[in-house]
């Protein structure tokens, strides 16, 4: 098992230390003990791989569009744990990949999920501040039942690809904001008749 976190690392020396500690506190949590065999800390700062055993690595990676395209294709399971958003497009991504997706509760992600069939909502709590965090351990345990069920996973990922076939594709959106956009022009029109 991989566990791929792509992002843009900080750009202070520091800030990527932090990050190192919080990585190695998700370790503990993904394998049970504390971080030990694998990389050492440097490895994250050089972005090679940062932990790896016989059954699993983690990998921190910096990836430009065609590489974040690549690996979405190559996933078997996207997971948002956003803390805030407004319309999450990286699920219409995932769709597009045919990849189910976990998220927490962020902007429209529980409709996303009503619309395209794909996903799954973690259990999420909402700080004083409007923030989602995520609840981590049921949400991993929410995660490990769809993991043990492969062919669930397959369902959500056929369904998501098919309705961004039918519905979200860039061709099917500009053709839905041109009758849109035509509509309005013709009622606006017919007023002044």
């Amino acid at each position: 098992m991989t566990l791929l976190i792509v992002g843009n690392l900080p750009g202070n020396k520091d800030t990527k230390i932090s990050l190192v500690s919080i990585l190695k506190d998700m370790i503990k949590r993904m394998i049970g003990r504390p971080y030990g065999a694998g990389c050492l800390d440097s490895c994250l700062l050089e972005e090679k791989h940062f932990y790896r055993t016989k059954k699993r690595q983690l990998l921190v990676r910096q990836l430009s569009r065609l590489q974040t395209i690549q690996a979405y294709q190559a996933a078997d399971l996207f997971i948002f744990p956003s803390n805030i958003e407004c319309s999450p497009i990286v699920l219409f991504e995932s769709c597009a990949a045919g990849l189910p997706f976990f998220v927490t509760d962020v902007g429209n992600s529980e409709e996303i999920i009503h619309w395209t069939k794909a996903g799954v909502l973690l259990p999420t709590k909402k700080n004083s501040e409007g923030y989602s965090i995520a609840d981590v351990e049921n949400s991993a345990i929410l995660i490990d039942k769809y993991l043990d069920k492969p062919e669930d996973l397959k369902v959500l990922g056929a369904s998501g690809k098919q309705k961004w076939l039918s519905n979200y594709t860039w061709a099917t959106i500009t053709k839905n904001y041109l009758e849109l956009y035509e509509s309005l022009i013709n009622e606006k029109s017919s007023y002044h008749v």
